[in-house]
């Protein structure tokens, strides 16, 4: 998969996803999840305790930020320092736990994180 992100668009495998296709009255959240980990993305739909987001990243590590709730509203101060994955087109997270709306600025620092690979 090829992801970059210039701050307005993201390039996943050849598509150009804009804000404003991509936002199209979708939330960019936060979801904690029982058994998956942490993944920030946009919320296609929730069911029962099943949600399924677009363009998510799994998020591993972070810094410059000191909870979920601060990354949320603000994003990260320390981006080299942050373990992101990759964007993945879509996903869908059973036995969630939490679930943080982001402001445009923390979702921007968000996507704006390098891919993290070993």
């Amino acid at each position: 998969m090829e992801f970059s992100f210039d701050g307005d668009n993201a390039v996943i495998d050849g598509v150009t996803y804009t804000k404003k296709e991509t936002n199209d009255g979708k939330s960019f959240v936060i979801i904690r999840s029982r058994d998956a980990g942490v993944h920030a993305g946009y919320v296609d739909s929730i069911c029962d305790n099943t949600v399924t987001l677009s363009g998510s990243r799994r998020l591993w590590h972070w810094k410059g930020a000191l909870t979920l709730s601060e990354l949320s509203q603000h994003g990260t101060t320390e981006p080299d320092s942050c373990k992101f994955g990759c964007v993945v087109p879509s996903i869908m997270i059973a036995s969630w736990c939490e679930c943080i709306e982001c402001t445009e600025s923390a979702s921007d620092s968000i996507l704006g994180v390098k891919v993290w690979t070993k």
